[in-house]
């Protein structure tokens, strides 16, 4: 009866690592950080990246940056006119744009430009 005890044990937990593994491999595609179906959310990191910084989305989709830090950082069109520069330097600070227009959406933070901090949102 132990020996059979054991025996499940260790197959449902051989069960739910197995689970949690196809679970984070389908959801990480490397270019998303999907939310839900309608919100996709974009980190501002101490290391002054944006992660990620690819995004894919579809039109309909709203983009949420979180700044992680309480540090200057902006989230700044590069040659559009899809949204305003958007100011942050308090950690937990959100912005928010839904996009409905198809095509490539790049930008920056101002201050992290030199140390390559730039992203886009490509709407397919």
């Amino acid at each position: 009866m132990i020996r059979s005890t054991v025996h499940l044990a260790c197959s449902l937990r051989s069960l739910a690592a197995g689970l949690i593994l196809v679970t984070v491999l389908a959801c990480d595609n490397g270019t998303t950080a999907p939310i839900d179906d309608d919100v996709t959310e974009i980190r501002l990191t101490s290391s002054d990246t944006f992660e990620p910084a690819d995004v894919v989305i579809s039109p309909g989709t709203t983009v949420r940056w979180v700044n992680d830090i309480p540090r200057p950082h902006t989230v700044t069109p590069d040659g559009h006119a899809e949204w305003e520069e958007w100011v942050t330097n308090q950690g937990g600070d959100t912005f928010e744009h839904t996009f409905e227009t198809e095509g490539e959406f790049e930008y920056f933070c101002v201050p992290h430009l030199a140390q390559g901090m730039t992203g886009v949102i490509r709407v397919q």
